[in-house]
């Protein structure tokens, strides 16, 4: 869970060469919202030799009709 100042997240546990798409669904004292339309596709690789694997996801490019 991210809170809700925070506008990226970091997720770990990635496999390297998969593509990946992310949903954000939105929760308040009334509960869970609709998810987001899935980002674009994400495709994880090695980083300067290392394997990366973990993906920030920036909450500025999703969009939500989510209205607490």
């Amino acid at each position: 869970m991210v809170p809700p100042e925070e506008t990226t997240a970091i997720v770990p546990g990635l496999d390297e060469g998969k593509d990946y798409e992310f949903r954000v669904v939105p929760v308040n004292a009334a509960g869970p919202g609709d998810a987001s339309d899935p980002t674009a596709s994400i495709f994880t690789k090695a980083r300067r030799g290392l394997i990366t694997c973990a993906s920030k996801i920036d909450a500025h490019f999703l969009a939500s009709d989510f209205d607490p």
